[in-house]
């Protein structure tokens, strides 16, 4: 197991925040965002996770260093069922929604959870949708289910099963169902924080960064597989809407990291495909945060013999 450094969590105060968006395998490029955020001192505070950026960020914040969440991607999430993913191409999509898709991720994250001692910290807020209300729902302080609000978080409807987040119980079911659907509690049926938005900068005090994965909008530079390239060309056909949909948030510092010939759900591609992203993602964010020091609009770590 990867040896974690001692990051302890901020409140976000007198800080700048930063939004890992949500872009399922293009995460990478958020890797190498964090990468160039340090090497740029660049002051963080709370962080916000959006799908795979709620991953990222809940190792970020419990001390795992860029490095060590790249060998750990590479290890835990490289190895997803591509067959899964291909038969809910074959199903009806009423029979997909039924099922709630066919890929599970509460078994996945919570051992990966409980295997790398993840817990919940003061300077991270995880992003997942309430269906019934469509509203999001923010899982943030230190008394949650982290291992239950990521995979609620990752979880794209019609291919990853949702999460229940209430009672239990026939009972319980129901008070939770009619709770959610009047309103009265924030607890119901919870997918993806992407369907909210995929780089939300509303939740975040002040001007904040945020790393935007995006949709794929160019063809593979690698061969994938039948099913890889499926998605890939599903992806690149919505991509505009898309885009049209979820407009960038103009009052933040919005950074590019994904790579445009990938697309979400490749989870097929090669470790140097990964690399690639990794390092674009660090490049984009270090030539955009070099910018913005410079402009005064990013506070950055002073030496400790500067501190008072």
């Amino acid at each position: 197991m990867a040896r974690k450094i001692d990051r302890p969590s901020r409140n976000g105060d007198g800080k700048t925040e930063l939004v890992l968006g949500g872009g399922g395998i293009k995460g990478f490029g958020l890797i190498g965002g964090l990468k160039a955020l340090e090497e740029k001192k660049v002051d963080l505070g709370t962080i916000t996770g959006i799908s795979i950026g709620s991953v990222v960020a809940a190792f970020y914040v419990n001390g795992y260093t860029p490095g060590q969440i790249q060998r750990i991607f590479l290890t835990e999430l490289m190895g997803l069922d591509p067959d899964s993913l291909k038969r809910t191409m074959r199903l009806p999509t009423i029979l997909r929604l039924w099922h709630g898709g066919f890929i599970d991720l509460g078994g996945l994250f919570r051992e990966i959870v409980e295997k790398y001692e993840l817990k919940p910290k003061r300077n991270l807020r995880i992003l997942a949708y309430n269906v019934l209300q469509r509203k999001p729902v923010v899982f943030e302080g230190t008394d949650y289910d982290l291992a239950r609000a990521i995979t609620a978080s990752c979880s794209i409807p019609g291919i990853m099963r949702p999460v229940w987040h209430g009672q239990g119980g026939i009972i319980g079911t129901w008070l939770t169902l009619v709770g959610s659907l009047l309103g009265f509690t924030s607890e119901g049926i919870l997918v993806d924080g992407g369907v909210h938005h995929p780089n939300p900068g509303e939740f975040c005090q002040g001007r904040a960064i945020i790393l935007k994965l995006g949709f794929a909008s160019r063809l593979p530079d690698e061969l994938l597989s039948p099913i890889d390239l499926g998605f890939h060309l599903l992806e690149m056909f919505w991509s505009v809407a898309l885009d049209w949909h979820f407009q960038d948030p103009s009052e933040h510092i919005l950074i590019k990291a994904g790579l445009p010939d990938v697309a979400c759900l490749s989870f097929g591609l090669s470790p140097e495909k990964c690399q690639a992203m990794v390092d674009f993602g660090y490049n984009q964010t270090a030539r955009a945060i070099d910018r913005a020091i410079a402009r005064g609009a990013v506070p950055v770590k002073k030496p400790r013999g500067d501190q008072k």
